[in-house]
């Protein structure tokens, strides 16, 4: 019924646009016309737009007759089930129903790949993004401001790995876990930072939400149906609702809106067609340091002023313990029983080509499971990785992603 699908999705969006947005609305209309508005601090769920999401994808399958049938069991698992809930992936309701009901047999392969899957999950997020995520918050919190030209770009390629690690960890994480209760969640990541152009990129990053935007937003608005013109428009509207979905502030809509300038200027020119891929990847991975750049920034000012210092061009570090929080204590620790601290002059480039490498040069995690065999050696990995990742269990955890 379509009067009840209007006012479900009202509902939802409501309680959405009220919980992630309401400050943020209330705190520009203060500044731009001059009002008075309390802002008021609301709890926000864990996850609250991935699940919301879901739910508007189930109420648009039904009403275009996708689903004929739910019970309230399948239903209830489908909301609360946790490996996905707090960040994804975005799951349609049928697929999922249909993964669920599906022979249920315990499947030892299956096991053993998502244990592996895990611990690769695990080795990604914390000892890898998390280590990068302290030089990080350091950085864009107030070092920013005496940053020079050498810092502020090591700044901006922490974090381009730092949110690639954590968010593709969760995700290994999502599906290892699943993977034990004989459960494929979608895959969510197929090597981003080897993309060729931005809109190769959004195939390969996140690939639930663009698949989600694609099927509810972009082909409802008419697609590529209705002209050039108006193609262009429905992108422009998807990566705008991309970026406000992704955080209410300037900087998260500033991001939508030049990826999605540059999505259809690619669409429109194909001028990349023309480049090899050397040149196309060059572009492409800039352009995504970039606007990693704005979406990490706390506001448009603070851009500004980190792409002030690196045109600065000054490359000269006077102190290189500032670098030390991009790595584990550990390899300080072993650096000085071998007695070569001098390398930590060049340990932060090593940890950034390390992470480049892992991001180019390796098969991606579900590549890796694909056609996996147990041996003797990836038994060890799965015990060095998680042993260590244990070491680091105190610490608090953040999911970059939980946010959004």
């Amino acid at each position: 019924n379509k009067v009840v699908l209007i006012l479900s999705l009202i509902m939802n969006i409501g309680i959405l646009g009220v919980l992630k947005y309401y400050n943020f609305f209330i705190s520009s209309m203060n500044h731009l016309i001059g009002t008075d508005f309390n802002v008021v601090h609301l709890f926000v769920p864990l996850g609250l737009s991935f699940y919301i999401f879901q739910f508007i994808g189930l109420l648009y399958d039904s009403y275009k007759g996708r689903i004929t049938t739910i019970s309230i069991l399948d239903y209830s698992v489908f909301v609360t089930y946790f490996p996905k809930i707090i960040q994804g992936p975005i799951t349609r309701y049928q697929d999922f129903i249909d993964e669920l009901n599906k022979n249920r047999q315990y499947n030892a392969d299956l096991f053993v790949r998502g244990i592996y899957l895990m611990t690769i999950g695990f080795g990604k997020k914390i000892l890898i993004a998390d280590a990068l995520g302290k030089f990080v918050n350091v950085g864009f919190s107030t070092n920013y401001l005496t940053y020079n030209s050498l810092m502020s770009i090591i700044l901006i390629l922490s974090y381009t790995f730092q949110i690639y690690f954590d968010f593709s960890g969760y995700t290994d994480l999502s599906r290892g876990i699943s993977y034990l209760f004989n459960i494929e969640l979608p895959c969510n990541f197929n090597s981003p930072y080897k993309a060729l152009s931005i809109n190769d990129f959004w195939k390969r990053w996140h690939m639930s939400l663009t698949s989600f935007f694609t099927r509810y937003l972009y082909i409802p608005l008419g697609g590529n149906r209705n002209g050039e013109l108006r193609t262009y428009i429905n992108t422009m509207i998807v990566f705008l609702v991309s970026g406000l979905w992704h955080g209410a502030n300037m900087t998260f809509i500033v991001w939508g809106f030049i990826h999605g300038l540059i999505s259809c200027l690619e669409k429109k020119f194909k001028c990349l067609e023309h480049l090899n891929k050397g040149l196309r990847w060059i572009y492409t991975f800039m352009l995504i340091n970039f606007t990693w750049l704005i979406f990490r920034s706390e506001s448009l000012n603070q851009v500004l002023v980190i792409l002030r210092n690196i045109l600065s061009f000054d490359f000269s570090v006077s102190d290189f313990t500032l670098f030390s929080p991009l790595y584990l204590e550990e390899i300080t620790y072993v650096l000085s029983v071998l007695k070569m601290s001098k390398l930590d002059k060049i340990m932060p480039f090593v940890i950034l080509l390390i992470c480049l490498g892992l991001c180019l040069c390796f098969k991606n995690s579900d590549e890796i499971v694909e056609n996996f065999e147990p041996n003797l050696m990836k038994c060890f990995f799965v015990i060095i990785i998680l042993s260590w990742s244990l070491l680091h269990f105190g610490q608090k955890v953040i999911f970059i992603y939980e946010m959004f």
